[in-house]
């Protein structure tokens, strides 16, 4: 079976790396929690209340990458414990590995756990891009687990930023079904979502109370790695490319999925990359083995 050996990936001058993530060459995560959304202050049971939001630190070797994340269903300290702690079966990548951090929350307890990565949900976000006047950016993250069947939705793309609330916790129910309105006022999401591991497109545009979800005819395939990336242009245009069943950091299988819908952002959205996973009440793990959010200079 082929292997990959990491080494520090190269960005032009023409491309500005907020996150820039891989597993194998990672420090164990740092947790930073709000302590104002702890349910008690006893370590040892310690709980992230619902509707909370938290820091996570990935450290690299040579750069620290900050995320934050909110948690849509109270979490326990299993689930805290799997944020912070690089899974590795082997220490050698390979599209079957079953490495890499655990976004899988309280799902062995509770039905519908979810979490939202970002990494800033304003304007001030180093990955904001404002349509029309930024030059644009992609979100690209590779996930693995052993039975896709397993979680309700795993998506990226971009979001346009709200203040009133900042989230939609409904959001991941939503991506679900993959059918509704989904709450974000204008949202553009690549995954699975809904049934038989289908890799499906979900938009809206100008908060028109429905989705737009199309079938790409694409499948997420289990117990091998799905790469997904979602790029937004300087217009506001998105496209979308995956892989499955190539190592993580390879980013040469990257392919165009076989069916989607032309979407675009309008002139002056301030847009921000973001995952969204929401999971089954079942113990299977869906591990996040590498991200990568750009912004063009």
């Amino acid at each position: 079976m082929t292997t990959y050996q990491y080494t520090q990936t190269k960005f032009t001058d023409s491309h500005t790396a907020v996150v820039d993530w891989y597993y194998l060459k990672s420090l164990q995560p740092v947790l930073m929690i709000d302590t104002t959304d702890l349910a008690t202050d006893a370590q040892g049971a310690a709980i992230i209340v619902n509707g909370s939001r938290h820091s996570l630190m990935l450290c690299n070797n040579s750069r620290t990458n900050i995320v934050q994340f909110y948690n849509v269903v109270a979490s326990t300290t299993a689930a805290l414990l799997a944020l912070t702690t690089i899974q590795l079966t082997i220490n050698t990548e390979t599209a079957a590995a079953i490495n890499g951090i655990n976004l899988q929350m309280d799902a062995t307890n509770t039905d519908n756990t979810g979490i939202q990565i970002d990494c800033g949900i304003d304007a001030a976000s180093p990955a904001a891009i404002t349509v029309g006047t930024d030059t644009g950016g992609y979100i690209e993250a590779t996930f693995f687990t052993a039975d896709w069947n397993l979680h309700d939705a795993v998506v990226i793309g971009f979001r346009k930023i709200e203040t009133n609330p900042a989230f939609q916790t409904g959001f991941g129910g939503i991506a679900a079904a993959a059918s509704g309105d989904p709450v974000y006022t204008d949202v553009a999401v690549f995954g699975m979502m809904a049934t038989s591991d289908k890799l499906q497109t979900m938009t809206d545009l100008n908060n028109t109370g429905t989705s737009v979800v199309t079938d790409t005819g694409n499948l997420a395939v289990d117990a091998q790695n799905l790469k997904l990336r979602v790029s937004v242009s300087s217009t506001g245009a998105v496209t979308y490319k995956y892989s499955v069943n190539n190592v993580a950091p390879d980013t040469s299988n990257l392919a165009a999925p076989s069916t989607t819908a032309a979407f675009t952002f309008d002139t002056p959205d301030i847009i921000i990359p973001f995952i969204t996973v929401q999971n089954t009440n079942n113990n299977s793990a869906i591990y996040l083995k590498q991200l990568s959010i750009v912004k063009y200079a």
